[in-house]
Parts: structure tokens; C-alpha cells; sequence
């Protein structure tokens, strides 16, 4: 699979972002948002999209998110250890 770009959603209680960015672009994005997120809208923005395969959540884990799993592959990327509420049924969590 040849990427050149990834489609970028951030969220907090709305998607707030919608971009695709090129990859040499990726090293300086800025993430923005606040906690207490709902990630449920750009998850299932997703599954309309067949082009999509996997996503990266990237999360300190106080998030509302879909409930069932979805049609593509999840990696959920939590940036707080001590969050150990976050136990989604569907897809991969690694502490960042």
C-alpha cells in the first residue's frame, strides 16, 4: 500500500477538523482539542468511506466512542496510563 496522505478527523464534541495531510506534513501537525471528547461522528464519518482500512485514536481515554465495532481496524493510542477506565471492546490500545 502506497500512502502519500492521511485523513485527519479531531473531535470534541463535533468533528472540529477534517483534513488530509500530506505525510511530510505529519512531523509538524498540531493536534488541538480538550478532554471529554465524542469520537463516535469521526468513527462512523469512517465507515462511509470504503477507501478507509485502519484508524489511529489517538485519546487520553475520556472519550465517547461507538459502542459496536466497526468495519476497519482500530489502534487506540492512549497518552495517560493511569486512565484505566478505557477498555474498548473492538481494536489494539498502546500507551503513548
Amino acid at each position: 500500500m502506497n500512502v502519500d496522505q492521511v485523513h485527519i478527523l479531531q473531535c470534541d464534541i463535533y468533528i472540529t477538523k477534517d483534513e488530509f495531510v500530506d505525510l511530510d506534513r505529519l512531523r509538524n501537525f498540531t493536534i488541538s482539542g480538550l478532554g471529554a471528547s465524542d469520537m463516535s461522528a469521526a468513527m462512523i464519518k469512517f465507515v462511509k468511506d470504503p477507501e478507509v482500512e485502519a484508524a489511529i485514536v489517538i485519546t487520553d481515554g475520556d472519550i465517547d466512542y461507538p459502542d459496536q465495532p466497526l468495519p476497519y481496524s482500530v489502534l487506540w493510542m492512549l497518552s495517560r496510563s493511569d486512565y484505566n477506565n478505557f477498555k474498548p471492546e473492538y481494536g489494539h490500545i498502546i500507551n503513548i
